[in-house]
């Protein structure tokens, strides 16, 4: 079982060039506060996209190709960094089965998609831009689909109006969905 975290517009859409479609300080918040101090579990094309290590987390990071990124490269010889290969994902998940409250499941769509079998706890920002700033060109990566109906229990954690046009966000509603 594990943990996940992820940001989603209306249509479900997550990224485009292994980068977030907003920004939306709230919402960036919130990560950092369900984050800090756990590990995270990060696609290798999300973590270039970022282009650095988050603060104070501990990252696994999965791939097929490590050998070919600069940053994988330096990263590699902190601490507070593991690559895992695609293949031995299974393995992993045996390994942290014990510690699930400490790992986040945080993307890209192929991380999440591989781990949304093994979800216990989603919690969703729901970011509801702006139509201007809502193209069906906006963004190419979208959340793998999960019936949330499957959920045990649901939580409104928060509610916010944002109407910030600058950067599309009209309102964040985070939800935190628990299966059994």
């Amino acid at each position: 079982m594990c943990n996940m975290i992820v940001a989603i517009d209306q249509y479900g859409r997550i990224g485009r060039d292994d980068k977030l479609l907003w920004h939306c300080p709230e919402d960036l918040k919130h990560f950092k506060d369900l984050t800090t101090g756990k590990i995270i579990i990060i696609g290798k094309r999300t973590l270039e996209g970022i282009g650095r290590m988050l603060p104070k987390r501990e990252h696994i990071v999965v791939g097929r190709d490590f050998h070919s990124s600069e940053l994988i490269k330096e990263l590699q010889k902190s601490d507070k960094f593991t690559a895992i290969h695609i293949s031995g994902l299974d393995e992993f998940l045996v390994d942290i089965a014990e510690d699930v409250d400490s790992a986040w499941v945080v993307g890209g769509a192929g991380v999440y998609a591989y781990f949304m079998p093994y979800v216990r706890r989603l919690v969703i920002s729901h970011i509801e831009l702006y139509d201007e700033h809502n193209p069906p060109q906006f963004g190419d990566v979208y959340f793998p689909y999960i019936d949330l109906r499957d959920a045990s229990t649901v939580n409104v954690l928060d509610v916010k109006e944002i109407n910030d046009r600058n950067s599309g966000v009209k309102t964040l509603r985070i939800v935190e969905y628990l299966f059994e």
